[in-house]
């Protein structure tokens, strides 16, 4: 019995160290949220959904930030309008991403419908966020994150292996600064095609979506965080021409009500949706890597306008 135990005992030990080894090979091409959960805390972030991870890439900020006497570096915290939208599940990610001294950061809170609201689920109480990556989260800044592997990896951890070594392809890469790259080609025919199949499939959302007052209190509260440790810009990432009539069909009211946040907290709010044709998206609401690099570089530019005599 005793060799049997101690049989079992060593296989346990191999498995967890093969486990830990393998652990360390998580990066960037594990998934699209993981580093998210291991980088370290930074002074200033960008926060938002996946308009904001995709379309904001923080190198092209980082220059702005540092002649502006913002604290360097900034982060793109942003994650998904199901994961990530406002709300107190995303507040506390955010306070648990700050540094806790920093006090001049550059914040750039990214908005949308439908992170502020939803179409009511009469089946439960629960927000949307609850089967997401961050509700059940207690670990933020470690590396490896187990807490993160255990919960939310849904392979084999040798995988890991295989994608950091290219073994396995992803054309999904999740960068140090927090942008997320994601190397799809899609033609201008597909793109629009892919935004009304969407917009169609929203539709049914018109007449029962509904600004979530509890989501608007949690905006306040965020805005109020933010302005703790540094300035405080509210934006409206640009989509397509197709897709932002659709939203503002959805919520007629949803840029007077975030223009009256931003003048409650006296900070500035600009919809970008202004530039919307310079720029190309995968499906009408996430950009094509080579629109990032011209919407950031818009972005500092108008940072720098703000900013600077």
């Amino acid at each position: 019995m005793s060799t049997f135990l101690l049989k079992i005992g060593l296989y346990l030990t191999l498995l967890g160290v093969v486990h830990l080894g393998f652990a360390y090979f998580s990066d960037g091409k594990t998934d699209d949220f993981y580093l998210r959960f291991t980088t370290k805390q930074a002074p200033s972030l960008v926060v938002g959904t996946s308009r904001c991870a995709q379309g904001i890439n923080p190198d092209s900020l980082q220059d702005i930030c540092r002649t502006s006497g913002h604290a360097t570096p900034l982060y793109n915290y942003a994650f998904t309008s199901m994961s990530s939208p406002i709300g107190e599940t995303y507040y506390k990610a955010i306070q648990a991403k700050i540094s806790p001294d920093s006090k001049n950061g550059l914040f750039i809170l990214g908005v949308e419908p439908y992170a502020l609201g939803e179409v009511p689920n009469p089946t439960s109480d629960e927000p949307r966020e609850s089967i997401g990556q961050l509700y059940d989260a207690h670990f933020f800044n470690t590396y490896p994150n187990f807490e993160y592997l255990l919960k939310h990896y849904n392979y084999g951890w040798g995988r890991m292996m295989l994608t950091s070594t290219g073994l396995i392809r992803n054309n999904n890469t999740l960068h140090e600064n927090g942008w997320l790259q994601i190397d799809i080609a899609v033609d201008s025919i597909t793109a629009h095609k892919r935004a009304l199949d969407i917009i169609q499939q929203r539709r049914d959302d018109i007449g029962k979506f509904r600004l979530s007052d509890d989501r608007i209190f949690w905006l306040n509260k965020t805005i109020e965080l933010l302005k703790q440790h540094g300035d405080v810009y509210l934006i409206r990432v640009p989509i397509c021409k197709e897709y932002y009539d659709f939203e503002n069909e959805l919520v007629p009211e949803f840029d007077t009500i975030v223009r009256s946040a931003a003048l409650n907290h006296q900070i500035t709010y600009r919809d970008f949706n202004d530039m919307s044709h310079l720029l190309t998206f995968k499906d009408g609401h996430h950009m094509q890597v080579s629109a990032t690099a011209i919407f950031s570089g818009h972005l500092s530019q108008w940072l720098k306008q703000e900013m600077l005599p």
